[in-house]
């Protein structure tokens, strides 16, 4: 929301993007350490808190749709930091930096790491992730620290698509195609 409200800001006040890029980038850390990565709209890689983001210019998923699938929760930011135990000044290494493109033979590499944690307490959404791989999806991953779950279709899989989108319609979650 943040991200939408500096982008209409910009907009609204014909402010030169490539002029004031350091200024805005810096006022979009101040608003939430995850508002950079937003107004970017590509994939990236964001490190420390936010401010360190690096294009994927090869992160492709032209070849795919994506599925996003709610079931009506709300998971606390603050409650899935707390549980993570990381402490601060812990430097938590993993693969992410190895990641340029998507290739779904390297779903390892794209773990969240909040999953362990919302689906010990949220049972639910560990069965949506397992759905959506058995509906087809090449991958599926839980967005952030929840509660939102995804699932990667290849484009060829139309039918796949729709049978996961309307059963998920049929429970009264909330599905979106994109």
């Amino acid at each position: 929301d943040a991200a939408a409200i500096l982008k209409y800001l910009i907009k609204y006040f014909n402010i030169n993007i490539n002029e004031r890029k350091s200024d805005i980038m810096n006022v979009a850390l101040m608003v939430g350490s995850d508002v950079p990565f937003f107004l970017i709209q590509k994939p990236c890689l964001a490190q420390s808190r936010g401010e360190i983001i690096t294009r994927l210019n090869d992160f492709n998923l032209d070849n795919f749709k994506l599925l996003l699938v709610n079931p009506n929760l709300h998971i606390s930011t603050k409650w899935a930091f707390e549980n993570l135990n990381y402490q601060i000044g812990d430097i938590h290494e993993s693969g992410i930096k190895e990641v340029k493109d998507f290739n779904p033979s390297a779903k390892n590499l794209l773990q969240n790491d909040f999953e362990d944690i919302v689906f010990s307490k949220y049972a639910e959404l560990g069965l949506i992730k397992k759905e959506l791989l058995e509906f087809g999806s090449e991958f599926s991953s839980m967005s952030g620290s929840g509660a939102t779950m995804y699932g990667l279709f290849n484009s060829n899989e139309s039918e796949s698509l729709k049978k996961a989108f309307e059963y998920y319609k049929a429970k009264n979650y909330f599905a979106f195609i994109s």
